[in-house]
């Protein structure tokens, strides 16, 4: 029953926020040409199809491969971070067993 309610909270206050929104001329002439833009690519779709399964497979594509380059930069990144770390507990040990002698 909360979560009904949750829910329903959200779906008024998303209402609320974009009806305060349009109130702002750009905002509106923005919001317009934008649904424009999606209605006639839309139309395209529907009297081609085949173009939409071509766009809708490029842009899996490049979202798979932008995935695949920031989780390659990250593994790369920890890698360089664990042998940065290596040094510094080398150095650590070192200078604690100089300490020591």
């Amino acid at each position: 029953m909360g979560q009904n309610k949750l829910m329903t909270g959200v779906a008024l206050g998303a209402l609320a926020g974009a009806i305060l929104t349009m109130f702002d001329k750009t905002t509106r002439e923005q919001t317009g040409e934008c649904l424009k833009n999606m209605g006639t690519q839309t139309k395209g779709y529907i009297s081609n199809p085949t173009q939409a399964i071509h766009d809708f497979r490029s842009q899996y594509e490049r979202a798979t491969n932008t995935l695949n380059q920031r989780t390659n930069d990250i593994v790369s990144f920890l890698d360089q971070m664990e042998g940065y770390l290596d040094k510094v507990e080398e150095q650590a040990e070192g200078d604690q067993d100089k300490l020591e002698a």
